[in-house]
């Protein structure tokens, strides 16, 4: 075995020359057998290495760091064969056994494995001395019997270094220039009055004036931009007062922590009961007397067979239920049963969707070389150029479904629906003004498409199972 690991760990070092460090159990009793190899100071005088040394030699280097004791100490004193072979990997590579050397377990070397046979340390941490300057504490947990038999916890704690990433090195196809601020809206028939009465005529007529202003000087693409922005902002200003609409801030991810999902069957008497397990272990983790011991084992055997009662009695519940749905609702049974054959997961990326309706928006330069432009038909049609009409307006407006989305201009149907007549006017010189001069505000030719991801075999679930805890 120590075969194996010597040569994967020369390979790994001569090809990316890293720190590396290993850490588990190596079956190996090691003592306090010096796992240093010492190289006489006199040897390198006479020979005159003084200036090539540390290229030849694996020279201590823990002297560099003042946290790390040299000397490494060992409550286990007894060593075999296994220990023996660790100590020569170390010394072949120039690894350090980190157990008893630093941290919490610093001149101490704990005890890692204990059963009915007897204590030993077999259970370690060894690296390579350039790992050590990223070694933040390391200790030897109290035996929790929940994790395994006999093996302690060996807890290693390093000194991790934020790396800012550029962002200028990817190019986010998805990045726009368009400023864009979600409000939510949420539309109460019992407020339509009181939405109409706070509508502001200050803003309504410098609304007036730029359309006023656009008709005679002539439209432009900003002055009518800025003509619907003003309207988004009479539209929108008085919901705000009376609480339909709001401004949507997101999360920030900082200091945001993700909800716990735990498994099905662990609920609040389980969760209560891990608490109290978890408080009586961190009280009694210091303590060395044989009668606290038998305590924490005791509480977490009581724990472990709770924990199972539960697990069991929630399974049982669970093959009740899909005995009494194989005869009633058999096509739910069937799809909690091929769960697992419908609730595929898809490594499609969020920029396939970009590039697919990116096509779509694109010209087809094929289909327009044949096609003819002499052949448009010059002559008028009065209908279809004829100006917009206060009838046409209400009559669409009346028409327009409540309950949708919004677009870039978080305007709501409900909000024209239900509007004062006096905007109604607005909007006909408005549609006009766009209908002569041909210019159509920027909002108005970009879409939000919102990705909705549906899984309903998830709900089916918990419905089933009476949700997740």
């Amino acid at each position: 075995m120590f075969d194996v690991i010597y040569e994967d760990i020369t390979n790994i070092i001569s090809k990316f020359s890293i720190p590396i460090c290993l850490i588990g159990d190596f079956n190996s009793r090691t003592g306090e057998l010096d796992d240093i190899l010492h190289i006489e100071s006199e040897i390198i005088n006479h020979c005159n290495l003084n200036d090539i040394a540390s290229d030849i030699f694996p020279l201590n280097s823990l002297n560099e760091f003042p946290t790390v004791n040299i000397k490494r100490h060992n409550e286990d004193k007894n060593t075999n064969r296994n220990g023996e072979l660790l100590i020569e990997l170390c010394k072949s590579l120039n690894f350090r056994i980190v157990n008893g050397r630093i941290g919490l377990d610093k001149g101490l070397g704990a005890i890692t494995f204990d059963n009915n046979i007897g204590k030993s340390t077999i259970d370690y941490v060894i690296a390579s001395s350039d790992f050590f300057q990223y070694i933040s504490t390391f200790e030897v947990d109290i035996l929790d019997q929940n994790l395994s038999d006999f093996h302690c916890p060996i807890i290693l704690s390093l000194n991790a270094q934020i790396i800012e990433i550029n962002t200028l090195v990817y190019e986010d196809p998805l990045a726009s220039n368009i400023s864009f601020t979600p409000i939510h809206s949420k539309w109460d028939r019992g407020k339509i009055l009181e939405y109409q009465s706070n509508f502001e005529p200050n803003r309504f007529n410098n609304l007036l004036n730029m359309l006023e202003k656009l008709e005679t000087d002539g439209p432009n693409q900003h002055g009518l931009d800025e003509a619907v922005k003003e309207l988004c902002k009479l539209y929108l200003n008085p919901a705000i007062k009376i609480g339909i609409s709001k401004s949507f801030v997101p999360k920030s991810n900082h200091n945001y922590r993700s909800r716990k999902i735990n498994k099905p069957g662990f609920d609040r008497e389980c969760r209560e009961r891990r608490k109290r397990y978890f408080r009586i272990r961190k009280k009694l983790k210091n303590s060395q007397s044989h009668r606290d011991s038998l305590i924490l084992k005791t509480e977490a055997k009581m724990y472990k067979k709770f924990i199972k009662h539960k697990m069991n009695l929630f399974c049982k519940n669970i093959h009740h239920k899909l005995r009494l749905l194989k005869s009633k609702n058999p096509k739910e049974y069937w799809n909690i049963l091929n769960i697992s054959k419908n609730n595929n997961t898809h490594s499609m990326h969020i920029n396939n969707f970009y590039d697919h309706f990116k096509e779509l928006n694109e010209n087809n330069v094929e289909n327009l070389n044949d096609f003819d432009m002499n052949s448009i038909m010059t002559t008028n049609n009065d209908v279809i150029n004829s100006d917009f009409t206060l009838d046409e307006i209400n009559n669409l407006a009346n028409k327009l479904k409540c309950n949708k989305a919004n677009g870039i201009d978080n305007v709501i149907n409900e909000f024209i629906r239900f509007s004062p007549i006096e905007v109604r006017f607005a909007l006909v010189s408005l549609f006009n003004i766009i209908l002569n001069s041909g210019i159509v505000p920027e909002d108005w030719c970009i879409s939000l498409r919102i990705i909705s991801l549906r899984i309903k075999v998830l709900r089916k679930m918990q419905t089933i199972t009476g949700g997740y805890h």
